[in-house]
């Protein structure tokens, strides 16, 4: 069940550290990263796309929106997406705390950066290098999966999840397709397949279909209220606890022994060999 598209928990992390490096002093290469982080994970582009933005790629579309002019070097094409405001910050704070590097290379690239070495002072920023620093973010902000392990986090993730998510929120394959610039809608049909809001959410887990909560007792209602002594015993099971119960009332599950099919189901994180144990099972039978 393990797929590109990034954890919502991983997400939540990686949200906070660009907060943390935002609020902090920042120095010429945290802005780089800052800034290239910033842009993939809020339009999904591919990382060769990213960086090769240029500040005046940035237009408005006819009702005034923020657009981005994409180009794509490999196919030599190039498209419009809608981009937020908060994009268009970062696009523009990079190309202003780079752009005496952009004269030293008299280039309209914002993604430059000074080198040391005898054969030449600044460079633009490559590839290699970008993805090196995307695991020292990690690194040094502690991004991890939620069984707590180092999260090995890449550019091309921030782009599957935002694929995912937008057929989710009711994009058409074709808009997306445009948006993300696929050639073919055999690449966007990859993320038709988590299009389902069941299983969108299933599998945004680590090799486990349904919720995992640190204890039962984090479990709340509807209201956002931690449940009573009475709910938590009708809804608790031997390795978990069934939200059904607690969310509705039920006479009679209509689905039993299939607790691991289900996006109600919960369970707590000495469970999961249990259940993974379980689901190899059942996909030997």
């Amino acid at each position: 069940l393990k797929t590109m598209v990034i954890d919502d928990r991983v997400m939540k992390q990686i949200d906070i550290a660009l907060d943390r490096m935002r609020s902090e002093e920042m120095d010429y290469m945290d802005v780089i990263m800052w800034g290239l982080i910033t842009i993939i994970k809020g339009t999904g582009m591919r990382i060769h796309e990213a960086l090769s933005i240029q500040e005046q790629h940035i237009a408005k579309d006819l009702m005034g929106k923020p657009i981005l002019e994409v180009l794509n070097e490999k196919t030599l094409t190039d498209r419009y997406i809608p981009i937020s405001h908060d994009i268009v910050r970062a696009i523009r704070f990079v190309a202003k705390n780079t752009e005496w590097v952009q004269k030293e290379l008299d280039t309209v690239f914002i993604f430059v950066k000074p080198v040391q070495s005898r054969k030449r002072k600044f460079e633009y920023l490559q590839q290699y290098y970008a993805r090196k620093k995307l695991k020292d973010f990690c690194s040094k902000y502690n991004i991890t999966d939620p069984t707590g392990e180092p999260y090995e986090l890449n550019f091309h993730q921030f782009r599957h999840t935002i694929g995912t998510d937008l057929l989710n929120n009711g994009m058409s394959m074709r808009e997306v397709m445009e948006f993300l610039g696929h050639n073919s809608a055999h690449s966007t049909r990859l993320y038709a397949k988590v299009q389902n809001e069941r299983f969108s959410k299933t599998y945004r887990k680590l090799g486990f279909i349904g919720v995992i909560e640190e204890s039962v007792d984090d479990i709340v209602d509807e209201e956002k209220k931690k449940i009573t002594v009475e709910k938590r015993l009708m809804a608790q099971l031997p390795d978990g606890v069934c939200a059904r119960p607690i969310k509705e009332q039920v006479i009679n599950c209509k689905k039993p022994n299939a607790c691991l099919f289900c996006p109600k189901f919960i369970t707590t994180p000495e469970f999961l060999e249990v259940h993974k144990n379980h689901l190899e099972r059942i996909k030997e039978d």
